[in-house]
């Protein structure tokens, strides 16, 4: 037993290893930033280190805050906060700040993703492990959580990337559905961790309970024989305690979720346009080690940005799970997640499909059965790979056992030979900008808790005014910010209802033109202060900077101060 534990301490720190490797750039190099999609790397950080902030104060502004977008404020549980890892993890950021905070659980992610798939499958299911053997589970754990789906998201989408609960809670429905543990002890227990999964990310428990929805069809289709009245009674049971401990949990961050301050619905995204091209499985991306040209133009053509370039499966393992459903269809553990991955793929390409980054619109494909359901119509549906990895893994882990039964060094071979197309490039980093010393320094200047315009605006992309304000402790709250809220209707938008002082500092900032003021501009621009109620306005560090400071000098009618690195206007 202890030289099993031993060897399991051996496998994570393995897994620990790799994970730095890969995804450790921030924390190998602490002056840079992920050089992908810094503003979703920036917009994680706020919300990590206002995790921390608000535990801080006795919790308050956990779900619902008006630190940004001032006065109306963000309903925090329909974006992306990471409520558990922010709290679990708050200790570490009252001492090193939320970017440190995001760097550890980046490198985490794969690490914990993977050993968790490792660790499940040497778990019993009616007193017989999943899977039998180490090395089966090793590559499994590898697949799945150096997967390019998951690294792709790695690219700024954190809460898509810890997904050590998603293993789990697969396991404990096929205890639910096969097993002999103690109903009440496994429907406890999966309410704890959907609960926890709930409060990590939601987009990825939906999809986690999608395919827990098929993986049940599956069994009960392939296994009649196995629903028996006993058996359905004791799955409602764990049901019913499952579902009772997750309303008992999540009760009071769903509530304010649907109807809290600044509920939204449906998705900000344009409809049918993150999903995979039909070419993105066998098209290894930049982020691949055995990629070429060709193939990363292609790949750089897809939806979205590289995070969201999640596709990719290599011809090794593709060949390999076809040969294998065939050789070895009677084992459920290679044909249900074959099967049930192949669904999820063709799901993948959305409502019509893109071949070689042609769409066919005239085509369409069974996505548009769900697209328009509740819940499905806010998913972005090519994030279905991270699932498919998982899946493929199992099916990867039960092929490698059972060549291994002929020889251990054909199985090491194969687990090899499947696995070498997947290997990723370290995730690249990049020199981050410095703050600003005014803010460094804690903008003692500024009213404490009062509201602050800030020049460039933080909003879709943008989130320097956002980094700041964190690096004062929050000091001060912002007029606009990074978010998802609620537009004139209630739908999901991306940041604040438009207003004009805001609008017009965008532009400055994008075009670099110093617009001329018309006097309902400037009725406007008088209005939107006294909405904000703002203590100040600032111009930090920016493209365009002496536009945007004429332009403020214009309006408020006088020069700024020269403060730490900033324009300042007191009002």
């Amino acid at each position: 037993m202890r030289r099993a534990r031993l060897a399991d301490l051996a496998v994570l720190a393995l897994f620990l290893l790799l994970a730095l490797v890969v995804t450790g750039g921030m924390l190998r190099h602490p002056g840079q930033e992920l050089a992908v999609n810094d503003s979703d790397v920036g917009l994680l950080s706020w919300f990590l280190q206002h995790d921390a902030h608000a535990l801080a104060h006795g919790g308050h502004g956990l779900l619902i805050t008006d630190d940004i977008n001032a006065p109306a404020g963000v309903n925090l549980m329909w974006n992306t906060a990471l409520l558990l890892p922010g709290i679990l993890l708050a200790p570490l950021t009252w001492m090193a700040g939320g970017r440190t905070t995001f760097a550890v659980l980046l490198w985490l992610a794969p690490a914990l993703s993977a050993y968790s798939l490792y660790w499940v499958l040497g778990r019993t299911l009616r007193e017989t492990p999943l899977i039998s053997g180490r090395t089966p589970r090793i590559a499994a754990g590898l697949l799945f959580g150096f997967s390019p789906a998951l690294l792709a998201q790695s690219l700024g989408h954190l809460q898509m990337t810890l997904l050590p609960l998603v293993p789990l809670i697969l396991f404990l429905v096929l205890e639910a559905a096969v097993g002999i543990r103690r109903p009440v002890a496994v429907g406890a227990a999966a309410g704890l961790v959907a609960s926890a999964q709930l409060l990590t990310g939601e987009e990825v428990l939906f999809f986690t309970a999608f395919v827990a929805v098929l993986l049940v069809v599956g069994l009960v289709l392939s296994r009649p024989r196995l629903v028996t009245r006993e058996r359905v009674l004791r799955f409602v049971t764990i049901t019913g305690v499952a579902l009772a401990c997750f309303t008992a949990i999540t009760a009071l961050p769903l509530l304010v979720q649907l109807f809290g301050a600044q509920h939204v619905h449906g998705t900000p995204f344009t409809r049918d346009y993150f999903k995979l091209d039909v070419s993105a499985f066998t098209t290894p991306t930049k982020q691949l080690l055995l990629s070429s040209e060709k193939s990363r133009a292609l790949s750089a053509g897809y939806r979205g940005g590289p995070e969201e370039h999640t596709g990719y499966l290599g011809w090794a393992l593709i060949v390999l799970s076809l040969v294998m459903l065939v050789v070895r269809w009677r084992d459920l553990r290679v044909r249900l997640p074959i099967l049930m991955t192949v669904l999820l793929s063709v799901l993948a390409l959305g409502l019509h499909p893109l071949v070689h980054l042609k769409p066919h619109d005239n085509v369409t494909l069974p996505w548009g059965w769900l697209i328009d359901l509740p819940v499905f119509e806010s998913a972005i549906v090519n994030r279905l790979s991270l699932l498919s990895a998982l899946l493929l893994a199992v099916a990867l882990a039960a092929s490698v056992e059972w060549v291994q039964l002929t020889s251990t060094r054909l199985a090491l071979v194969v687990a090899i030979f499947t696995l070498l197309p997947l290997v990723p490039q370290p995730l690249p980093v990049s020199p981050r900008p410095p703050v600003p010393a005014f803010f460094a320094q804690g903008a003692r200047e500024l009213p404490a808790g009062s509201t602050v315009v800030i020049a460039p605006p933080a909003g879709y992309g943008h989130v320097d005014a956002m980094r700041w304000q964190a690096a004062t402790d929050f000091r001060f709250k912002l007029a606009g910010g990074y978010f998802i809220g609620p537009s004139y209707d209630n739908r999901a938008v991306f940041g604040p209802l438009p207003r004009t002082l805001l609008y017009l500092l965008d532009q400055i900032r994008d075009k670099g033109q110093l617009p001329t003021l018309t006097a309902d501009q400037r009725s406007a621009i008088a209005l939107d202060l006294d909405f904000y109620d703002a203590s100040a306005v600032i111009v930090g560090p920016m493209p365009h900077e002496d536009v945007a400071v004429a332009f403020v000098s214009d309006v408020l009618g006088r020069a700024p101060e020269q403060v730490g690195g900033v324009n300042l206007w007191r009002l």
